[in-house]
């Protein structure tokens, strides 16, 4: 048997044949397209991490705006609560120093009327002046819805000279002239405590005093009413009048 070199040369030949038509028409635009698919997939991928980028960055802005809103907000808020406060504290001076003038102005029309009344009959001062305080005092607190609060301001606006008066620790019962609600009760019970370091063991009413509060433990009793004023004036006056 002999070796035919044709043969093999037209197989050769053949196969470098099939392998340029392959290589034009299969392998080459599909290789191409393969490039082609892979550049595009790096360029996604770079658009993709540029993206990724730019949203971390506006992720990061966000949160320096964020920060700062919170910044500003905290800031108004304890801004206005400032403003609250100085507000609150300028109406409570104004109510306390409103409620001292009246309290002053009633005392002094019961004096001067008590004053013309004793002129006429010094014996029988003591009852007159009782009514004409009834009538100045409906003069004055007529208006008045809630009388109450009068007594606390009072309180508010007396505590400094109390406090010297009072002993540390104890619990005083508290009469006032007029009912207290629940809480003018807990604001007397804060001024106290919290001014003077004394509790309330109990509250008490007495429409004797007129307008005003009495503060009392055993045997001891400070009190500021306008009954008070008027006893003092009368002791003042009943003195003069036996002096003369």
């Amino acid at each position: 048997m002999t070796f035919n070199w044709f043969s093999l040369a037209a197989a050769v030949v053949n196969l470098l044949i099939l392998y340029w038509i392959l290589q034009r028409y299969l392998f080459g635009p599909l290789l191409k397209t393969i490039k082609d698919q892979q550049e595009q997939w790096l360029q996604k991928e770079k658009e993709l991490q540029q993206k990724e980028l730019e949203i971390a960055s506006r992720e990061e802005q966000l949160e320096h705006e964020r920060q700062e809103l919170e910044y500003e907000v905290r800031t108004y808020y304890e801004q206005a609560m400032k403003e609250i406060e100085a507000f609150k504290e300028n109406e409570q001076a104004d109510a306390r120093k409103k409620a001292e003038t009246v309290y002053q102005q009633i005392v002094n029309a019961a004096r001067t009327e008590a004053d013309h009344i004793k002129k006429e009959a010094l014996q029988q001062i003591d009852d007159t002046i009782k009514d004409v305080v009834t009538k100045v005092y409906k003069a004055f607190f007529q208006g008045l819805s809630n009388n109450g609060d009068f007594v606390v301001l009072l309180l508010e606006g007396r505590i400094d000279e109390i406090k010297p008066l009072l002993g540390q620790g104890r619990s005083y019962i508290f009469t006032s002239s007029h009912p207290l609600d629940d809480k003018q009760k807990a604001r007397v019970e804060h001024v106290l405590q919290e001014k003077a370091g004394v509790g309330v063991s109990s509250f008490e009413v007495d429409e004797e005093l007129v307008l005003g509060f009495q503060l009392s433990w055993k045997a001891e009793m400070i009190e500021y009413s306008l009954a008070q004023q008027i006893r003092e004036y009368v002791k003042i006056e009943e003195a003069e009048g036996i002096g003369s």
